[in-house]
């Protein structure tokens, strides 16, 4: 997460690790980490799958659509 973009990046970073979707790297990290944090996972076929199976479980599939929708309709009131 980018460290001077407020606590939302932090959050949101958070919410997918604890869930298994997203292994996090700090900013501070990134240059020394992200290589060998990759090809980590690139070698590790069982443990990319599960961050990919729990990163669907998280989809929310036409979201803008239906916040679309809602606003429409909020909007209808």
């Amino acid at each position: 997460p980018y460290p001077h973009a407020g606590q939302h990046q932090e959050l949101n970073a958070q919410f997918l690790v604890e869930r298994g979707a997203a292994i996090r790297i700090s900013n501070a990290d990134l240059e020394r980490a992200l290589l060998p944090t990759i090809t980590r996972v690139l070698n590790a076929p069982e443990e990319l799958q599960k961050m990919r199976a729990a990163m669907r479980a998280l989809a929310a599939p036409d979201a803008a659509k239906k916040i679309a929708r809602l606003i429409q309709s909020v909007a209808a009131c």
